[in-house]
């Protein structure tokens, strides 16, 4: 009796072992991409954005025009482009919510032009920086929304956030 709970117990034990293996794989080489370089730093860094040089008084007044014409554009399809913090609102993007907001905005990313020329790898690392609850987002169609949010392409934006689901797109390009 003894010995079969002992046989059982060892392959249970075994199973367990080898589940976490094929989920940590699965994680590390798919899920984020793989890593290509060797000890990788798991610390991230800001880039440091040079301030903005002063601009004339109707400079200003010219640009806050083009933000109002924008911002109404944007609410004429149901967005609202600014945060309550006065950056950009990545909620916009479909697949990030108030939380990851405030993450790439404490990382120093506070404008869709910004995230458009970011790379996935990159937005990938603040997120790992930030801790394990963003480990399931993913980045794949972030700097394309942000681009068409950056451009004022509000229509395009809205069809490409149709064909997505939590910012996946479902499409087989294969196919």
């Amino acid at each position: 009796m003894i010995a079969s709970f002992i046989c059982c117990f060892w392959w249970c034990l075994a199973g367990l072992l080898l589940g976490w293996l094929a989920h940590w794989l699965f994680d590390k080489f798919f899920r984020r991409g793989g890593d290509s370089g060797s000890g990788a730093s798991t610390s991230y860094s800001a880039p440091a954005y040079a301030p903005a040089a002063p601009v004339s008084a109707a400079a200003s007044s010219l640009t806050a025009g083009v933000g109002a014409s924008m911002a109404a554009t944007a609410a004429a399809f149901g967005y609202k482009i600014k945060s309550p913090n006065g950056y950009d609102n990545f909620e916009i993007i479909e697949g990030i919510g108030p939380k990851i907001n405030g993450v790439l905005h404490a990382a120093g990313v506070h404008t869709f032009e910004q995230l458009s020329k970011m790379e996935i790898p990159s937005i990938s690392k603040i997120l790992d920086a930030a801790g394990p609850n963003f480990k399931l987002a993913n980045p794949e169609t972030w700097c394309q929304q942000a681009a068409l949010c950056a451009s004022g392409s509000w229509e395009t934006l809205k069809k490409l956030q149709d064909e997505l689901v939590a910012g996946v797109s479902l499409k087989n390009d294969n196919a």
